[in-house]
This record gives C-alpha cells, structure tokens and sequence, in this order.
C-alpha cells in the first residue's frame, strides 16, 4: 500500500490549499495572494518533466502498485494522469518538507492534494468505491491533515459557475454543455469536495474557511485570511527565551 511519506515542518511556515469547482476562482486568488503579501510562494504541483521531481516519482509508483493492480482488476483501470495524482498525494510532502524555498512564510497549493484526491473520487472509477482505495484516502487525509495549515473552499452559485466556465478560455468538462448536463458535472465535483472536507472536519484539523466569490472579490478574500492568519498567529503560546 502507497504511504504518504510525511516530512518534518518548518517551525516558521504555514502550508494553504485553495479548493473548489472549477470557475470557483482558485487560481486567481492564489495569484491575489502571491501579489498583495510577502513571503508567499505558489507550491510546484508533480511535474514528471521536471528532473528534480522524478525521485518522487521514482519511490512512489512501486508504492503505488498495488492500488494500480485494484483498479486494474475492477476495470477501468487508472490512467497516467491519475496515477500522478496518487504519488503527488502520496509523496508531495516529503517535498515541501525538503524544498529550501519553503523555509518560512506562506506555501499555497493550487491543485493541492484535496484537489487530487477528489479529482479521483469523480472520475467514477470502481476502485473508488473498494476498500483498499477507501483505507489508502483515509490514510492520506490523516497524514495531510498535519501537513496543512489550512483548506480555503471557494464556492458561488451554480449560474456563475457556468458563466465563468463557458467564458473563460481554459477548457473543461462542463463547458459548452447543454445546461443540465454540465451542472451533473459540477454536481459530482463539488460531491466529491463534500466528502473529503467532511472527513477533514472530523479530524478537527485543519480549519477550513469557505467563501462565497459571488459575494466577495479575491482581495477582500485574501484581506480575510491574512486577518484569520494574525488571529491565529497571537494564539499560539510565545517560545520561553533563555
């Protein structure tokens, strides 16, 4: 069974992901973030281009075999994108934890883990629904729950959704679809986010913060989080100095 491969903290960084439907706005409040604050870096996601992430590419598809080999006996089996998602999960902390450029401030994942793992919940696949994919999400929600510092769930109604999706250039699933068929899509999607969000809140960690972007526009968001952040920041017990 593939394992997440937890890495030490560093004391002074606070790690962030950003999830939701598509049209949601991650992306672009990631972007607000990085912009208005110091000491912000917008996380690498697994590229198996890049030579630096081939390692954990390297550990992780051996660990991930025996998840592949169910999916592949319950048809259909899981495709290359999807078996990126599962080492990202499984080996993205062991990165951030050794990435230099995550020493302090704030690390903000866009297509984080949540994101993968609910990427894989709404493919449909058989193998979601058995007991060994079951126990593998259960183990991966525990071990990011205490790499996370917090889950930031944009949300908007379902006709700004569409909107944003039929008019942004980016493709997608649910776009140019008749109206029904692409809110089934967006159904499952944000289904999916449900249930991992609430598997999350049972653990008690992280806190999850949700924001209407229909209401409120990225900066008025990002101004929120940097006063919840201060808030959180003067709660936490000063180091005794010697």
């Amino acid at each position: 069974m593939v394992r997440a491969r937890v890495g030490a903290k560093h004391s002074g960084c606070e790690t962030l992901e950003i999830v939701g439907v598509a049209g949601a706005g991650k992306s672009t409040l990631a972007r607000t973030i990085n912009e208005r604050f110091p000491a912000v870096e917008i996380a690498d996601t697994l590229h198996t281009k890049a030579l630096a992430h081939w390692p954990y590419v390297a550990r992780g598809i051996p660990r991930a075999v025996p998840l592949l080999a169910k999916s592949a006996a319950l048809r259909p089996a899981f495709d290359w994108e999807e078996t990126k998602f599962i080492v990202y999960i499984a080996e993205w902390p062991q990165y951030l934890a050794r990435s230099g450029a995550h020493a302090s401030g704030l690390v903000v994942l866009d297509q984080g883990p949540v994101f993968a793992l609910a990427r894989l919940l709404w493919s449909g696949k058989r193998v979601t629904e058995s007991r060994r994919f079951r126990a593998w999400m259960d183990e991966m929600i525990r071990a990011w729950s205490l790499v996370l510092d917090g889950i930031v769930h944009l949300v908007a109604p379902d006709e700004v959704l569409l909107e944003r999706i039929n008019e942004r250039g980016q493709s997608h699933e649910a776009k140019g679809r008749p109206t029904g068929e692409s809110l089934d899509i967006l159904l499952s999607h944000e289904a999916a986010y449900a249930e991992l969000l609430t598997r999350f809140a049972q653990l008690g960690r992280p806190p999850i913060y949700s924001f209407d972007t229909s209401a409120l526009s990225p900066a008025e968001i990002a101004e929120e989080l940097a006063a919840l952040r201060a808030a959180r920041a003067s709660m936490r017990p000063e180091k005794v100095r010697r």
